[in-house]
């Protein structure tokens, strides 16, 4: 018989923060709120992490047209260099790029730092908020 009801499984799933798995940072990135104007479809994001605050990245993902909120992961699959491994502890950085090439920021570009910087790789709620317009 008809009851009116969707079945238990078709019930929407409560959003939920992203989980990292112990090779893995996750986390939510945000638009400060004065500067939400100035994100563009055609912008890409980088989500890069670092072994020290300067240095070559260990670690990159690149993003086209991201919309925010934007949950991420970043894991060993984003590694640089193959063969190093994505542990310990690292720096991350989140650049919106006007441009979409990867490198030092430019005039117009977002960029947002984790702001308890290390991280431990295996940590989830690694959220960055896009704040600093260059």
């Amino acid at each position: 018989p008809v009851t009116g009801r969707a079945p238990a499984s078709a019930a929407p799933e409560a959003a939920k923060p992203p989980a990292a798995s112990a090779g893995a940072i996750a986390g939510t990135i945000r638009i400060a709120p004065g500067l939400a104007r100035d994100v563009a479809p055609t912008d890409v994001l980088f989500i890069i992490a670092r072994k020290e605050s300067a240095g070559p990245p260990l670690a990159v993902r690149r993003i086209e047209a991201p919309k925010f909120p934007l949950t991420y992961r970043l894991g060993a699959e984003n590694v640089v260099m193959q063969g190093m491994p994505f542990e310990g502890q690292v720096t991350l950085v989140a650049r919106l790029k006007k441009d979409g090439s990867p490198g030092p920021p430019k005039p117009g570009d977002l960029e947002g730092v984790y702001p308890k910087n290390p991280v431990t790789v295996g940590a989830g709620a690694a959220d960055i908020v896009l704040d600093k317009k260059y």
